[in-house]
């Protein structure tokens, strides 16, 4: 059955953000999670063969009950748990991690954490709400560097107009953190759930992605960083996510962004990985038809 899913499962179920981006795909659910059916319907998926969570948001911190809900998700079948957050109560300075932040970090394979920017005025284009975000987020990276216990941390960038051409800026912000494990460099997608002008403000072209690529690689290519870097596409990303909101709700993006519902979840796990696996082969294949 692995065959016919995705590499991950990622309930996106954090349903508040202390942030507010312009450019936010996420389809919110209406409400907290039912944390007890989200384990059940991990424990369904790794029985099917997708044993990989990936728990994001908004933001799960804000989830009351989170690590407990982490513990039952391991002793439930769960080989890997990635948790995607702003980060921004995990540290209380450069040098010391917030109370309870060790005890999470130990439960958690991946921490995934974004960085848009070089600065807090540059992070403020995309992401908004925190006028220190980039701050915070250093102050986070530098905490990590010197915690041994430290999950692999993946940091995740959002490559738009407004920032395309200072992708070496924020580079150079990662290479002083030895904590850094991957960095994700994750071409901007219009989406149904941003305004039209964002995403005429923020798209980026295929061949603007592709060149920036390749400039990033002539940049490094004398000395490549200690970190693994990954250039990922629309069409790249195109067909890999099955997503479930906080109400339960099951959805993807399309090449055009658009949300494809699948309906609620619970007791439909198989059903809802078939009808995945038709969906992303088609969605692959009209992108493909529309390059072509």
């Amino acid at each position: 059955m692995s065959s016919i899913g995705p590499r991950r499962i990622n309930f996106s179920i954090g349903y508040r953000c202390p942030l507010s981006c312009p450019g936010c795909y996420t389809f919110f659910g209406t409400g907290p999670p039912m944390l007890p059916e989200f384990v059940r319907s991990a424990y369904r998926f790794a029985a099917l063969g997708v044993p990989d969570i990936t728990i994001s948001g908004g933001d799960p911190l804000l989830i009351d009950g989170l690590s407990p809900f982490l513990h039952q998700l391991r002793s439930h079948g769960i080989r890997s748990i990635k948790l995607d957050t702003v980060g921004r109560s995990l540290a209380l300075n450069s040098n010391s991690l917030s109370h309870g932040t060790g005890e999470l970090l130990t439960q958690i394979d991946i921490l995934g954490i974004p960085l848009d920017g070089w600065s807090n005025a540059s992070s403020a284009v995309f992401r908004q709400g925190r006028a220190s975000l980039f701050d915070e987020t250093c102050t986070l990276l530098s905490a990590l560097d010197g915690y041994r216990l430290s999950p692999r941390v993946y940091v995740n960038t959002v490559l738009h107009r407004l920032n395309l051409a200072a992708l070496p800026r924020i580079y150079r912000v990662l290479v002083r953190h030895r904590c850094v494990y991957h960095w994700n460099i994750f071409q901007y997608t219009p989406t149904d759930q941003a305004a039209k002008h964002v995403n005429n403000a923020l798209e980026i072209s295929d061949s603007a992605f592709e060149v920036a690529k390749r400039q990033f690689s002539s940049l490094v290519e004398s000395q490549p960083p200690s970190f693994e870097v990954e250039f990922a596409s629309v069409v790249d990303r195109l067909g890999k996510y099955l997503l479930i909101n906080s109400d339960g709700l099951v959805w993807m993006p399309d090449a055009e962004g658009r949300t494809i519902g699948f309906g609620a979840v619970f007791d439909r796990e198989e059903e809802i990985l078939r009808t995945w696996q038709e969906t992303a082969r088609c969605v692959r294949e009209l992108a493909s038809w529309a390059t072509a």
